[in-house]
């Protein structure tokens, strides 16, 4: 399940259902398949970055995910049911981090809920890409 190839692939879905990902990202089918829970009670977010070097590919910052808000956008802590999981799967690093110290592995379900705060870490990764000198940006 390592190696990917993203060359035919959208850059991700936002909120979207299982089909859905399915349909439009078939390499995501060994992953979805290896989901530890019903993947029909869950919706999909997924994110594809091409990460230069100190770029993140989440919030940066310690924060908790989907705490809701009230109609002056004032977090609502005591309206977040733990019991309802929530899951990331990296397929390489950067790895984020959870305040508790709990390890993430790529390419491993990590399950956390809305009162786990994490952060986004660093890339330190160099992307290249080359193009001939003949291909040129249009400038308007």
């Amino acid at each position: 399940m390592n190696n990917f190839n993203w060359s035919n692939s959208i850059c991700g879905m936002h909120k979207a259902h299982h089909s859905e990902v399915l349909k439009y990202m078939p390499e995501l089918i060994p992953v979805m398949a290896s989901f530890p829970n019903d993947v029909t009670e869950f919706v999909w977010d997924v994110k594809i970055h091409m990460l230069m070097p100190r770029q993140y590919p989440c919030i940066p910052n310690w924060h908790s995910d989907l705490v809701p808000r009230d109609h002056k956008l004032l977090e609502q802590w005591d309206k977040i049911d733990p019991s309802a999981p929530m899951y990331l799967w990296i397929s390489n690093e950067p790895l984020p981090e959870f305040f508790d110290g709990r390890e993430v592995k790529a390419q491993t379900w990590v399950r956390f809920n809305q009162l786990d705060t994490h952060r986004g870490t660093e890339s330190k990764k160099t992307y290249l890409e080359m193009f001939h000198k003949s291909i040129t940006c249009i400038y308007l």
